[in-house]
């Protein structure tokens, strides 16, 4: 009888021993296609700041290239901050990271492109973005009979070339927004990517955590 009861128990370490094996070698997967998918998500955001950065700037100079829809850039930019986020959102992470001197450098480039269009403006009156309390409108009609419209409302005749003044001066707002946007972006990944580096919160403990 002892012997059938030192039998079992040594069937149950046994057993417990290879249970604690797969989990530790599922935890290491887990942690290795995280931080996979961490660094894909990282490389997408630092690449599509470059384009959107490089396209305001061939805008700019009247050589423009495609330019990323900004509501595309922020949907992409959702899904690399929850896959940067979600492993450490149980953490207090945010009280003791220092911010990295980058973040605040990419910040304030992108911001200056989403607003100095907006603030320069056109040049043609009636077009300025900011303002707000103006008697202003957005280009509209066919050649030889554009106008500036606003709300069904015909506001002033624009010529040929007012018109096509505007449309490209648009053209350059657009892409300043989506260099703004990715570069937000990129800021605050680069911030978690030091998050996630850092010792306390490093993502094997965050995974041993979990399991």
């Amino acid at each position: 009888m002892l012997a059938m009861n030192c039998a079992a128990a040594e069937m149950r370490g046994s057993g417990e021993s290879v249970i604690r094996r797969r989990g530790r070698k599922s935890g290491a997967g887990k942690s290795f296609c995280v931080k996979w998918l961490w660094r894909v998500a990282f490389g997408v955001a630092a690449l599509i700041w470059v384009y959107c950065l490089a396209a305001h700037l061939f805008t700019v100079a009247g050589r423009p290239i495609p330019v990323i829809d900004p509501l595309l850039v922020g949907a992409v930019g959702a899904a690399i901050t929850w896959i940067g986020v979600w492993p450490v959102r149980r953490l207090a992470w945010d009280k003791i990271v220092p911010t990295p001197k980058v973040v605040p450098v990419v910040f304030v480039i992108s911001f200056v492109c989403g607003m100095w269009p907006m603030i320069v403006g056109s040049g043609v009156a009636n077009t300025h973005p900011m303002a707000i309390f103006g008697n202003t409108g957005v280009p509209s009609g066919e050649p030889g009979d554009r106008y500036l419209g606003s709300h069904g409302r015909r506001v002033r005749t624009l010529t040929e070339d007012e018109y096509q003044q505007v449309v490209e001066w648009e053209k350059v707002v657009r892409s300043g927004f989506s260099a703004a946007f990715s570069g937000a972006i990129l800021a605050y990944a680069l911030y978690l990517r030091r998050a996630r580096n850092t010792p306390s919160v490093a993502l094997h403990q965050i995974c041993a955590a979990n399991n």
